[in-house]
């Protein structure tokens, strides 16, 4: 869990915020979405998808978008879009050269993952990264990834990335769930990224999201707790004790140990 009070959610699009198998967000993860920013929570949608079509589906839940796996940020207030990255002049080249079907972004390109070798080779040599995300990949700029737009969002919105909470499904989404305070990956997430994950959540794509805020918003309003420790000479037991509490499950940021020492003379305290 989070060592610190949540502040914000970031949170990939396609099988994250939808299910396998879907384009449309599920009715509860956005349901969650908005209860959230109602408690004060940002909430930033990163995805490889391009910002129009983030902004159409998901716009209204988002204080920020990244899009094209952290090349754009969408900034929802002011309806602005800065490019976190350029591609090179000579990368628009190689791609408008290449004979494979691509997807193209405003930065990024993306192809069917069987073309990679294809296109490894006539890349070799550029900038630029070559990221997988389950059966698809992406050409970025070297540099790009979703913890780069993600950071830049948080700033603009005076975030700490400590208090954040980040879910993915994709191996594009390890970087994101590595820069924050706590990464989950959702059930249906790829192999790589749950190895990576503080946390894997039972259920699927949204609703997993949708469940995990649901738990965190109960923790949340858990009442504060004053657990105090009276103690005089218990060196040998004072640890243990101390340990049992750190271990427990009641949220860190909804209590506090007190230990009132009754004038120890064996280094208890």
């Amino acid at each position: 869990m989070l060592e610190t009070k949540l502040a914000a959610i970031a949170c990939d699009y396609d099988r994250t915020l939808t299910m396998p198998g879907s384009d449309e967000p599920t009715p509860d993860a956005l349901a969650a979405l908005r209860a959230a920013r109602r408690r004060g929570v940002r909430v930033v949608i990163v995805s490889g998808r391009g910002a129009a079509f983030l902004a159409q589906k998901v716009g209204r839940v988002a204080d920020a978008i990244v899009a094209e796996n952290g090349a754009l940020l969408v900034h929802a207030a002011e309806a602005a879009t800065t490019r976190v990255r350029e591609a090179s002049d000579e990368l628009r080249r190689a791609l408008d050269a290449l004979r494979v079907p691509l997807e193209r972004g405003e930065v990024i390109a993306s192809f069917d993952v069987e073309h990679e070798p294809l296109v490894r080779e006539a890349l070799a040599g550029l900038n630029v990264d070559l990221v997988r995300n389950r059966d698809r990949m992406m050409v970025l700029p070297r540099g790009v990834d979703k913890a780069v737009g993600l950071l830049a969002a948080l700033d603009a919105l005076g975030v700490d990335a400590a208090a954040c909470v980040a879910f993915g499904d994709g191996e594009n989404d390890a970087p994101m769930l590595r820069a924050v305070g706590h990464g989950v990956a959702v059930a249906n997430a790829a192999p790589e990224l749950r190895a990576v994950a503080d946390e894997v959540t039972p259920e699927e794509g949204g609703r997993g999201v949708a469940a995990w805020l649901a738990r965190h918003r109960d923790a949340a309003e858990r009442p504060f707790v004053s657990v105090v420790v009276p103690c005089r000479d218990e060196e040998r037991t004072l640890r243990a004790c101390l340990d049992a509490l750190r271990a427990q499950s009641y949220p860190r940021d909804r209590y506090e140990v007190l230990v009132v020492d009754g004038g120890s003379t064996d280094g208890s305290c």
